[in-house]
C-alpha cells in the first residue's frame, strides 16, 4: 500500500514509528540532492516530517483549503501567501515553519508555495491510504478571503488587523462538511486512519478558559472522528488520544510541561498501533522505538490563540 502522513505534530511520532519498522511513507518532497549529503542541513526545512512540506495541518479546513488550492479550483493572491517579518525575511502563511528561518524575498516564497501544491496534489493521486491527525477546531478566518490560517498576521510575520481576523473554532457539522468535501475530492479508492492528537492547546481565543476550550476542541474531534469511522467503511481511528490521556495513566504520559507527550507514552501507543495493524508491517518481532524523537510543534502559533496577537 502507498501510505501518506499529514495533521498535526503528533502524526510526526506516527509516521517516524512506521518507517523504523518497514513500512514506506509516500515522499513527494524529498530533501534535494545537496541537504541528503549534510543530513545536519535538513533540520528546519520541513523535509521528511510529512509526505510533502505541509508543515503542520491542524484542521481539516486548512487541509480541504490546500486540496482546493492544489487542484486548481482555489486562487489564492500572493499577498494571502507571503507575509514579511520585522528581519525583513519573508515566510509561507500557510507554513509559517516552513523552513524555520524564512525566505528572501516574496517570490522565493511564491516560487516554493507553487512547487508545494503541485506535490500536493500529485500524493492524493497517488496514496491508497491517508493517516491524518486531527489537531484543533479553532483557526483564524481572513473576513477579506475567506482564508483560513492556523495564526493571523502579527504572531511570526506580517501586521494583525482586529477588523479583518476574526478566530474560529469548527462545529461538529464543520467538521463532518468539510471532511467530505476531502473524500469527494481525493476519490473514494483513497482510505483514511484518523487520530486525534492528545496534545491539548495552551491558550484560546474563544474567551473561554483554556480547559474549557480544550475539551471543546477534544470532545469534537473525537466524536467526529467515530462518526466517520463508524458510518464509512473506508475510514478507520486509531485510539492514540484514548492511550495518552485515559484516567489510568495519573497525568504520568505527559511531560512536567503537561503539554508534551512522555516518550515511554508515544513508545505505548506506537506498540499498541502495531497491535492493531499488524499488516503495515513487513517483520516480525518486537518493534523500534522513535519515541525520543522531537516533534516540531509550532508552540508560538498555538498560543497566538490568545485574545489579540502579543497580548
Amino acid at each position: 500500500m502507498r501510505i501518506g502522513a499529514a495533521g498535526s505534530c503528533f502524526a510526526q511520532h506516527l509516521k517516524r514509528f512506521l518507517e523504523s519498522n518497514g513500512v514506506s511513507i509516500v515522499d513527494v518532497e524529498p530533501p534535494p540532492p545537496i541537504l541528503k549529503t549534510i543530513p545536519d542541513l535538513i533540520d528546519g526545512h520541513g523535509y521528511g516530517v510529512y509526505s510533502a512540506r505541509f508543515g503542520n495541518i491542524y484542521t481539516v479546513r486548512q487541509l480541504l483549503q490546500l486540496l482546493r488550492e492544489a487542484s486548481g479550483e482555489l486562487a489564492i493572491d500572493d499577498s494571502s501567501i507571503a507575509w514579511q517579518r520585522e528581519d525583513g525575511r519573508w515566510i509561507d502563511a500557510f507554513r509559517p515553519a516552513v523552513p524555520e528561518y524564512g525566505l528572501g524575498s516574496l517570490d522565493e516564497v511564491i516560487a516554493l508555495r507553487r512547487h508545494h501544491v503541485d506535490r500536493v496534489w500529485a500524493l492524493f493521486s497517488q496514496v491508497d491510504v491517508m493517516i491524518f491527525t486531527l489537531g484543533l477546531t479553532e483557526y483564524w478566518l481572513d473576513e477579506e478571503t475567506g482564508l483560513a490560517y492556523s495564526a493571523p498576521p502579527g504572531v511570526k510575520a506580517g501586521t494583525f488587523d482586529a477588523k479583518r481576523w476574526t478566530a474560529k473554532s469548527l462545529s461538529f457539522a464543520d467538521l463532518v462538511e468539510d471532511f467530505g468535501k476531502v473524500q469527494s475530492m481525493v476519490g473514494a479508492s483513497t482510505k483514511w486512519l484518523l487520530t486525534v492528537s492528545p496534545v491539548p492547546l495552551t491558550a484560546t481565543a474563544t474567551g473561554q478558559h483554556v480547559l474549557v476550550a480544550n475539551t471543546r476542541s477534544k470532545s469534537t474531534l473525537r466524536a467526529f472522528a467515530a462518526d466517520v469511522a463508524e458510518s464509512d467503511p473506508n475510514v478507520d481511528y486509531f485510539p492514540s488520544y484514548e492511550i495518552v490521556t485515559n484516567p489510568n495513566s495519573r497525568g504520568t504520559h505527559f511531560m512536567s510541561n503537561m503539554r508534551e507527550v512522555e516518550p515511554a507514552a508515544v513508545a505505548r501507543v506506537m506498540h499498541e498501533f502495531r497491535r492493531a495493524q499488524p499488516r503495515l508491517f513487513e517483520h516480525e518481532g518486537e518493534p523500534e522505538s522513535s519515541a525520543s524523537a522531537d516533534t516540531q510543534c509550532e508552540d508560538a502559533l498555538l498560543e497566538a490563540f490568545a485574545p489579540g496577537p502579543g497580548s
